[in-house]
């Protein structure tokens, strides 16, 4: 319950602080943004984003973005050379604050993610990666284990590069720090009874993502 009204609020904020902004003509304020070669540079997932912009504080384009991972094609490595499909949702919300030097800009700000991920017959161990790279989860089988789910939620601060290579696409590298709680639920096939552990991670992506944005 505590981490859905923490994504609540996490959603109302960049809405009521847009209330504050100077405003900006309409054209050019959506974008999309995909990083394709997540699995080359930080062993993770790709993601989209969807970028709004809000408006002007201090001189700063101030910006609402919402994203996911493809989880489509989710497989883990599990212990026995196996692979399975399992499970898996992520939901990412940020404010971005950035600042452009002619073509160039710089941007920065918070992100919240919410990732879980669910398999039969198998458990489930986080790693301190597990914030940026879903691949670093490991996986053991346990046949008395009827299924397993990992939740984890997050806060992350991201800082990035952007250039502008026409008025309609960007190119960007982030980097990023994130400090989260994990949940794990484990069913039992000998017992109705759910057994519960959780902790923190924490952990930092130099290369989180390398990006390309198409603005309209």
């Amino acid at each position: 319950m505590k981490t859905f009204l923490l994504i609540f609020f996490a959603i109302l904020f960049p809405l009521s602080v847009n209330a504050q902004l100077d405003s900006i003509p309409e054209s050019k304020r959506n974008s999309i943004i995909v990083t394709p070669l997540g699995d080359l540079i930080n062993d993770n997932r790709p993601s989209i984003y969807f970028k709004r912009i809000l408006g002007y504080k201090k001189e700063q384009l101030v910006s609402l973005r919402i994203g996911t991972e493809f989880f489509n094609s989710l497989s883990l490595d599990f212990s026995s050379d196996e692979k399975e499909k399992v499970t898996a949702l992520n939901f990412k919300i940020g404010f971005e604050f950035s600042k452009a030097i002619d073509r160039l800009s710089i941007y920065y700000g918070p992100e919240f993610s919410l990732s879980t991920i669910r398999v039969d017959n198998h458990t489930l161990n986080p790693t301190a990666s597990i914030l940026f790279s879903t691949n670093s989860i490991v996986a053991n089988r346990q046949n008395l284990i009827d299924n397993t789910t990992l939740s984890v939620f997050s806060l992350i601060g991201f800082l990035g590069f952007k250039y502008e290579l026409t008025k309609s696409l960007t190119i960007g590298y982030e980097s990023a720090f994130g400090f989260g709680r994990y949940n794990i639920n484990e069913s039992s096939d000998l017992s109705a009874i759910t057994e519960n552990s959780n902790g923190f991670v924490s952990d930092l992506a130099v290369n989180r993502f390398i990006w390309l944005g198409y603005s309209f």
